[in-house]
């Protein structure tokens, strides 16, 4: 497991690509290695080192510096026209994301501000009887939907977005992404598996 994350990690430090992502499943990764310290399997020492490994590669990431693209001539996003910049805008499924855009351009600010981008975001991550649920209560209360999406991020927590997922298959138990497929052992039974989020993912490894 602690091979993949490094090899995870080289391949994020070399693109400049998903650093939030990595930094999440390094953080459960350690936080998945305190809880279980007092119940693994195998020597303190080891576990130890591999807490050590883990640390270690969170200063790595936590060092890394976003390289400023060089000025070659080529398009940018806020190249493109209002259309395409909010269907961009639209595919983000991250607050966090769609905020940190509005910080790099004006243009791109007044777009994240929109009431319909925050609409659509709440309609992603929430159900509409959660949504009806908040506005009852405070029916009185004229909010935005970006207020509307804070209150209900804190109640209800954000919507696990992934663009494939681990699968493990119910016959055989091997585990396989989703878009590959695998070579089930069992080849009587219709096939039947179930996702495995990062955090279960993690504890598989946790006895």
């Amino acid at each position: 497991m602690f091979a993949i994350l490094e090899a995870l990690l080289t391949q994020v430090l070399k693109t400049q690509c998903n650093l939030k992502l990595m930094h999440q499943l390094l953080d459960d990764t350690q936080r998945g290695l305190k809880e279980a310290s007092y119940g693994h399997i195998g020597s303190a020492s080891l576990w130890e080192t591999h807490e050590q490994m883990v640390a270690s590669m969170q200063e790595r990431l936590n060092a890394a510096e976003i390289n400023a693209r060089n000025d070659d001539g080529g398009l940018i996003l806020t190249d493109l026209p209002d259309d395409c910049m909010w269907k961009v805008l639209l595919c983000l499924s991250d607050h966090v994301d769609i905020v940190s855009a509005g910080l790099t351009r004006k243009r791109l600010f007044n777009m994240s501000a929109e009431e319909l981008l925050w609409r659509e975001l709440c309609m992603f991550h929430f159900k509409y009887d959660q949504i009806n649920k908040l506005l009852v209560k405070n029916k009185d209360s004229e909010w935005s939907w970006k207020t509307i999406y804070r209150r209900m991020i804190k109640r209800h927590g954000k919507r696990e977005v992934y663009s494939d997922m681990i699968h493990m298959c119910q016959n055989c138990n091997n585990l396989f992404w989703k878009q590959s497929g695998h070579p089930c052992f069992d080849q009587e039974s219709p096939p039947r598996s179930k996702e495995i989020t990062p955090e279960r993912f993690i504890n598989l490894f946790v006895f």
